[in-house]
């Protein structure tokens, strides 16, 4: 099954992006102390070596759970536990969410520039209730992962606990970027998008040898000749 993501999971791409603006700084810095210091390389070398080392660590803080995560994980494991039924998605809604929590207005959200902000994405499900054989209609939780890019098809598991609780579970995921998605129109950047979810960690290693590369020219035009 796949392994799906949810609220809680993992945020990426500020950290990536100061990593990037931090070599680009040190290899200026690198670059002054070369031209106006250059009886004192070791200055220079520091520069470098600690402008590296951020761009490292600014790197990874992409790859970090965030403090829901387990708690996001445990609740999945309980979930699944439990009984299912098969329902069909009707919908997929994209809401907004502020760094506490509360939902924002979709219309202000998407034109506010700020890492605090996060979209989700909820699914509506219909499916018969085994309890009284009726059909019902119900909002999923909520997911981390673009469902309206993701998914290829409408089937999922409904689970239920005693307690009234349910959890959806997607069934039909899109295997390729050529695939056209079940909710949303195909677009170039959204098969870009789809690359970079299906491969995050090929996607890491490429930026991460991009800014090994932007280390390397750096220190190709500044080091004595």
């Amino acid at each position: 099954m796949r392994k799906y993501r949810l609220n809680g999971s993992y945020d990426a791409g500020i950290g990536t992006v100061l990593a990037v603006i931090m070599l680009c700084f040190g290899g200026f810095l690198m670059y002054q102390c070369h031209k106006y210091a250059p009886k004192q390389p070791e200055v220079m070398y520091a520069i470098g070596g600690v402008a590296l080392l951020l761009a490292i660590v600014l790197s990874l803080l992409d790859l970090q759970n965030d403090k829901a995560a387990e708690q996001a994980k445990k609740h999945r494991a309980r979930m699944l536990s439990m009984p299912a039924v098969t329902g069909h998605i009707t919908a997929v809604r994209k809401r907004w969410y502020d760094r506490k929590g509360s939902e924002l207005p979709a219309e202000t959200a998407q034109h506010v520039h700020s890492d605090g902000i996060r979209p989700r994405w909820t699914a509506t499900v219909t499916f018969t209730d085994p309890a009284g054989n009726t059909v019902r209609e119900i909002e999923s939780q909520q997911f981390t992962e673009d469902l309206e890019m993701m998914l290829s098809g409408d089937l999922c598991d409904v689970h239920y606990s005693p307690e009234g609780e349910y959890y959806v579970v997607p069934l039909e995921y899109r295997q390729s970027a050529d695939e056209e998605p079940a909710f949303s129109q195909q677009t170039p950047r959204g098969k870009l998008l789809f690359s970079m979810r299906q491969h995050p960690y090929l996607t890491f290693a490429v930026i991460a040898a991009f800014e090994v590369i932007v280390v390397l020219i750096l220190l190709a035009f500044v080091l004595p000749h």
